[in-house]
């Protein structure tokens, strides 16, 4: 009789997974936390409670880099705060999201990973819910997945897409709703209690690059990459979301890109990172103009994804830079406030054929964001895979 066992087939994802866990198990990696441990992630931070009761205003911008820990070798895409806890969430180039938490503890230490639950993919950009308990993500498969931590971090929903997403966002008004753009001109919100398709804003901007919600308004603003001059109506486009109507036309004539759009928390404006090296300033009630006499200008971009942030105050600017530095400017004057070269941030050396023999390549800065209550701590992600943690 013939006593050979018959093995079950494995799927080459599934066995890239059960390597990957194997292998953190042995470096002492947490797995997969149980339901306890998603209880003590959503437990306040007792520094965080205390400041959410004080007045933010006249809080100072970051003086040094607290913390720096090597995530991936690849670019950290985007960082995100918890609204309303203390931990921190990023994308990696190496097929998972990840959650650390940086305030209990002397170093930055990760609670959650995708991977470890059997989804890994290569994400690109990723959201918070308004209740802080619930994640979304889309990934270069053409897929956009949420993950719920009031059961266990598991993921909770999957949605395929018609092209390749770049940017997805939680609904301000409405935790059932999301948007996400793509390739393509591809802009829509989607229904996570169907699955289905909600509202399509149509119009010829290229790839998405960014998008922000305006407070209370129903709107919101997304950034393209179309940049010619008869085509200056598609590059910064403000939406009706309920209706998909477009509001705006021709706010930004100059021929650059936005990689990156943020919307002031307290006044009627709105800031775009352009390739021109420079953060414009414009109004946020139509028709949109573009402030001529500011802009926020002693960084560099250089045709990389460079984003920026405003503090929760408004009174701050932070922006990250192409050589490697983040850079702090006054949002009333566009005034430099502080400038901080991550020293860390060296990707490499490399033997240079001019005169000074060796030159250093800094790594460009991907995602900056202010901690939403301690104003005065900020996250930094670069190009080659570092996370790093200003107070």
């Amino acid at each position: 009789m013939d006593d050979t066992i018959i093995k079950p087939y494995i799927s080459k994802r599934k066995r890239k997974s059960a390597q990957k866990r194997e292998t953190d198990v042995v470096k002492g990696v947490r797995e997969q936390p149980n339901s306890e441990d998603i209880k003590k992630i959503f437990l306040t931070d007792d520094v965080v409670y205390q400041n959410t009761l004080r007045n933010p205003h006249g809080n100072r911008c970051s003086k040094f880099l607290s913390q720096c820990k090597v995530i991936t070798d690849g670019p950290l895409w985007k960082i995100k705060w918890c609204k309303k806890f203390s931990h921190l969430l990023s994308t990696t180039s190496h097929n998972s999201i990840r959650l650390y938490d940086v305030m209990k503890g002397s170093e930055m230490r990760y609670v959650f990973d995708s991977s470890l639950s059997g989804d890994a993919r290569s994400y690109k950009d990723l959201d918070w819910s308004r209740s802080s308990r619930q994640i979304v993500a889309c990934s270069f498969d053409k897929t956009i997945e949420t993950w719920d931590f009031l059961c266990s971090g598991n993921q909770s929903l999957c949605i395929s897409l018609p092209e390749i997403p770049s940017v997805v966002r939680w609904s301000n008004e409405d935790d059932n709703l999301l948007l996400v753009g793509g390739a393509n001109s591809f802009l829509a919100s989607y229904d996570i209690r169907s699955g289905r398709k909600a509202i399509s804003y149509k119009s010829q901007f290229g790839n998405l690059l960014s998008i922000d919600s305006f407070s209370d308004t129903g709107t919101f603003v997304a950034t393209g990459d179309v940049v010619s001059r008869q085509s200056a109506q598609y590059s910064i486009i403000v939406w009706d979301f309920a209706t998909g109507a477009k509001l705006s036309d021709q706010i930004f004539h100059e021929r650059y890109s936005c990689p990156a759009v943020s919307v002031h928390p307290s006044e009627t404006s709105f800031l775009a990172q352009t390739n021109g090296n420079y953060i414009a300033r414009f109004n946020a009630t139509s028709p949109y103009r573009l402030d001529k006499y500011l802009r926020y200008d002693q960084h560099t971009v250089e045709g990389y994804p460079v984003g920026f942030d405003i503090s929760p105050d408004g009174t701050i600017v932070v922006s990250g830079s192409s050589d490697g530095s983040v850079v702090f400017y006054k949002y009333t004057s566009g005034a430099v406030l502080k400038r901080i070269m991550l020293q860390d941030n060296i990707s490499f050396r490399n033997i240079s054929t001019s005169s000074s023999g060796t030159s250093v390549q800094k790594s460009p800065i991907v995602s900056v964001q202010f901690h939403p209550v301690l104003q005065s701590m900020v996250a930094v992600s670069d190009w080659t895979g570092k996370l790093h943690l200003l107070k």
